[in-house]
């Protein structure tokens, strides 16, 4: 039998086969923790599509945004419900219309009041500090 322990976790196996199913079961919880640390639901990655102006929310990951009918406005979260969470808004379509990302209030995006991607299906990548939204 093999044992392993460390602070909560105790792995028993009788052999490799088991040994090896549990440091998946291990490596899968690790990944929830992870995930949940950053308030994504396990197994989960929501992507949400719109063709409206919307608000960013906290359930969202990706936001796919469809600009054929004219702009978007994207408006960010406070940074304070959303602190080192990261996001990925993306053009969905191929026209030339924009996204604009809007932060909350006075908070900045990179310096700026707002950003505005510049292309057909551009993604933007942005992550909430305590103090402004950075594109990464």
């Amino acid at each position: 039998m093999t044992t392993i322990l460390k602070s909560q976790l105790r792995i028993d196996a009788t052999s490799g086969a088991e040994l090896i199913g549990q440091l998946n079961q291990v490596l899968e919880r690790i990944q929830v923790q992870d995930d949940m640390r950053y308030g994504v639901e396990p197994s989960s990655r929501p992507v949400r599509s719109v063709a409206t102006a919307t608000t960013l929310t906290a359930g969202d990951n990706v936001l796919l945004v469809d600009c054929s009918g004219g702009g978007r406005t994207v408006t960010l979260m406070p940074l304070a419900d959303v602190q080192g969470r990261q996001f990925v808004v993306k053009q969905s379509d191929g026209g030339a219309n924009n996204v604009t990302l809007d932060g909350a209030g006075s908070e900045t995006i990179d310096g700026a009041t707002t950003i505005t991607t510049s292309s057909a299906y551009e993604s933007v990548t942005i992550i909430a500090t305590a103090t402004e939204w950075l594109t990464i």
